[in-house]
């Protein structure tokens, strides 16, 4: 079928790519639940008549609207554990840039 392909290679790696796509449908499931907790609370803050709210609102959507993500996912990785002296695990970080 594929001139040069072996299927074998995939059939030997199944449980790693297995593996990869259950990670990856579980980091998707929580970024879109956090993204639509946060999206709904930023919404409901940037239509609220509180002083400054919407402007800063408006600001923080616009600072990471213009920021590429894996910026924000090694920003996450690199200084949370220099704020807080804890080391974050590679998901959580990319958890936290996605939402």
């Amino acid at each position: 079928m594929f001139a040069g392909f072996d299927f074998a290679i995939l059939v030997r790696n199944a449980p790693f790519l297995w593996g990869g796509m259950l990670l990856t449908l579980k980091l998707t499931a929580l970024a879109v639940t956090g993204g639509l907790l946060l999206g709904v609370v930023l919404a409901v803050l940037r239509l609220s008549t509180i002083p400054f709210a919407p402007t800063l609102v408006a600001g923080y959507v616009n600072f990471l609207r213009s920021m590429p993500l894996i910026l924000a996912i090694f920003w996450f990785y690199t200084l949370i554990p220099k704020l807080t002296g804890q080391s974050v695990s590679s998901f959580y970080s990319v958890l936290i840039a996605f939402i």
